[in-house]
């Protein structure tokens, strides 16, 4: 179909191949995959010493704040190791938990990336966890436009970020917005 949009697309692959291969499209099985790694690393960059970021959280590596104290250090193969597993265990785990509907790798990895920057409590709380799992796709995607802001300021890094982490959810290349 010539006007067929990404939705119609992701529907349709949902309806059809979720009944052939469940398990391909549970989120409960997913783990978080080499371009989920790629985003989030991208975009949280890397630090080998503890900075305050934009809205003064301690931040450590590629972007860790839980147990980071001033003066911290990390090597860059460290922290890439403690980011697969943190990816895996904590954020996919929050994602893993709060979908209750069939996603495709990209959507996972997507919000995977998301909850690893804003939190499992965000994600959790969201209208677009709500959407996604009334298997509103559109509405969910549309919803990581607002998550733009920190410190209640409105961040360029964030304005891209967001952008990338919608372009996989869609399907669609993240490095565009690289």
């Amino acid at each position: 179909m010539e006007n067929e949009t990404w939705y119609d697309r992701v529907i349709k692959v949902l309806e059809e191949e979720a009944r052939t291969n469940p398990e391909k499209f549970n989120p409960k099985k997913m783990k978080p995959s080499e371009e989920c790694v790629a985003i989030t690393e991208h975009f949280e960059g890397f630090s080998p010493v503890a900075y305050l970021d934009p809205v003064g959280i301690l931040t450590l590596g590629h972007g860790f704040i839980h147990g980071v104290k001033p003066g911290d250090t990390i090597t860059y193969e460290e922290s890439k190791e403690r980011l697969l597993k943190e990816l895996d265990r904590d954020y996919a785990h929050a994602v893993r938990v709060h979908v209750k509907v069939p996603l495709t790798q990209g959507m996972f990895d997507a919000l995977t990336c998301f909850t690893f920057n804003l939190g499992g409590g965000a994600l959790a709380n969201s209208t677009l966890l709500r959407k996604l799992n009334q298997k509103d796709y559109k509405g969910a995607a549309r919803e990581f436009d607002r998550w733009v802001y920190a410190g209640g300021k409105k961040l360029n890094g964030l304005v891209r970020r967001r952008k990338a982490e919608r372009a996989m959810f869609e399907g669609n290349d993240w490095r565009e917005y690289a």
